[in-house]
């Protein structure tokens, strides 16, 4: 079970990049928060659910992974983004006569104006958004609970090490 290798074309040739994800999903899958991570730390952070039995984005705190949920306090980025989009959420109440779906595209596309959101509407039809890392991590942080990941030198995981008793 490895990480999904994708390639990126860089000089005119394609060179193979592995981007493992760290998270957490509900017992029965309707709720999902994952970082996806690169040789340099974590890359983004997506938020995902089944838009149907969703009250509110913020519902989906519950799911954040171990690196985040601490953080998910007043002052914290994290706490922000989640307010944000309930606050989004509640603005796109109207679309909501057009299903969950119409409502979280409206809502997340009005986040896109104050936080970097890395995907689009292909994306948020499925019940997902993407926000770029920089904006989680604090002054002074190099990668806000990399280390809490089970990292090794290198940058590799321990699950790519081969070691699946760590992560």
């Amino acid at each position: 079970m490895g990480a999904p290798v994708r390639t990126a074309r860089a000089g005119g040739g394609r060179l193979p990049w592995r981007a493992p994800r760290r998270g957490t999903c509900d017992e029965i899958g309707r709720r999902h928060v994952w970082v996806a991570l690169g040789p340099e730390g974590p890359r983004t952070v997506t938020f995902a659910a089944r838009l149907g039995s969703l009250e509110r984005p913020s519902d989906l705190a519950e799911r954040l992974p171990k690196a985040l949920i601490h953080r998910n306090v007043p002052g914290e980025p994290v706490h922000a983004f989640l307010r944000d989009f309930d606050r989004a959420w509640a603005a796109a109440a109207p679309y909501a006569s057009y299903g969950a779906r119409q409502r979280w595209i409206r809502a997340v596309r009005d986040l896109t104006a104050d936080w970097p959101v890395t995907d689009g509407p292909v994306r948020w039809r499925q019940g997902e958004v993407t926000v770029s890392w920089g904006r989680w991590r604090h002054a002074g942080e190099s990668g806000c609970g990399w280390g809490a990941w089970g990292t090794i030198p290198g940058g590799r995981t321990s699950h790519e090490r081969g070691d699946r008793h760590r992560a």
